[in-house]
């Protein structure tokens, strides 16, 4: 899926009145960097993989259920 495909999903996502995370994946740094630049307005949170890793890098799953379960960050 092309970075405005992913646009135009997530545009129509937060138009309607579904509320749960989604993991969007990028193929490249330039992609991510325009999404964030796009999005991030108001109320909307983005939150890296590090968000979910420990210092030595090693992911925290528990971390990352929790957060997706209670719709948190």
């Amino acid at each position: 899926m092309n970075l405005d495909s992913i646009k135009k999903r997530i545009t129509t996502y937060l138009s309607s009145t579904k509320r749960w995370p989604l993991i969007v994946d990028f193929h490249t740094r330039k992609d991510l960097a325009d999404f964030i630049e796009y999005f991030s307005v108001g109320d909307n949170k983005i939150l890296s993989a590090d968000h979910f890793c420990r210092e030595d890098g090693a992911f925290k799953p528990e971390e990352f259920i929790n957060t997706i379960e209670n719709n948190e960050s």
